[in-house]
């Protein structure tokens, strides 16, 4: 058992350095009713990003409306109600609070995704046609838009600035990974496999694409593949010193990754 002292205000969690990531079950009874609305939903939104997919939040009574928790799946037990961050929700992902804030997805009209294989295996089907695709009119940055959509929840709007972005630049590695996202937050693991791959394709240093993959893996039950994938991701991590802030992570240092992916090859040995 841990005992760690936290300012549920700050942005110091969720990470893996206070034990404040991927956990089941969170008690905050009575607590958010002290705090203005916008404190209100950033505390929230930490809450969420610190649970496990299918993890638990319980509240008190007078806790604020239940559209405030519009991200969690509503339960209704007696006496109380229940929220559920969505089993299909992304076991990892990040965003400008650090480790564990989760992004989301849609789809893009890219090549059909192939058939679901061992990763060892898998090629990049679809690689060679995205670079002869005829691009779009390049716009303002629609990725760094598209990015914000998704941190805002509307994650309609961040797939049409993702597929944007894809039309014009069908190359740009950090493209793909968003729209891996997208499709994780959407339940489509294999589109956002096939999404990770092109992304680690188009740029093969990318820590996060190995990272992603690796925790889908791990989710369906691929415990050699995410074992392969986790370790690639330490692999890609290695130029980084700890304080490196990594390519994709929305402010997640090496340090911090390192930890959590050292964790996750634990688990997976037990």
């Amino acid at each position: 058992m841990i005992f760690h002292r936290l300012n549920l205000a700050s942005s110091e969690y969720p990470t893996v350095t206070n034990g404040t990531m991927a956990m089941d079950l969170i008690f905050c009874r009575n607590v958010l009713i002290y705090f203005d609305e916008a404190t209100t939903r950033a505390i929230i939104d930490r809450l969420y990003a610190a649970l496990a997919p299918g993890g638990w939040l319980v509240v008190g009574h007078a806790e604020p409306s239940v559209a405030t928790f519009h991200r969690f799946e509503t339960v209704n037990a007696p006496g109380t109600v229940l929220y559920r961050k969505p089993p299909n929700a992304p076991l990892f992902a990040v965003s400008s609070q650090g480790v564990g804030v989760t992004v989301t997805p849609l789809t893009p009209p890219s090549p059909a995704t192939p058939p679901r294989t061992p990763a060892h295996h898998q090629g990049l089907s679809g690689a060679g046609s995205l670079a002869r695709q005829s691009p779009a009119p390049p716009t303002a940055d629609s990725l760094a838009e598209a990015r914000a959509a998704a941190n805002a929840g509307r994650w309609q709007r961040a797939a049409e600035l993702a597929d944007r972005t894809l039309a014009a630049e069908p190359m740009r590695a950090a493209a793909h990974f968003l729209r891996g996202q997208i499709y994780e937050h959407e339940g489509q693991p294999d589109q956002a496999l096939a999404a990770y791959r092109r992304s680690l394709y188009i740029d093969p240093t990318l820590a996060m694409g190995a990272l992603a993959m690796a925790d889908i893996w791990r989710a369906d039950g691929h415990d050699a593949d995410a074992r392969r994938s986790y370790r690639s991701a330490l692999r890609l991590l290695d130029p980084l010193a700890p304080g490196d802030l990594v390519p994709e992570s929305d402010g997640a240092s090496a340090a911090e990754l390192r930890a959590y992916i050292k964790a996750q090859i634990a688990l997976l040995g037990r």
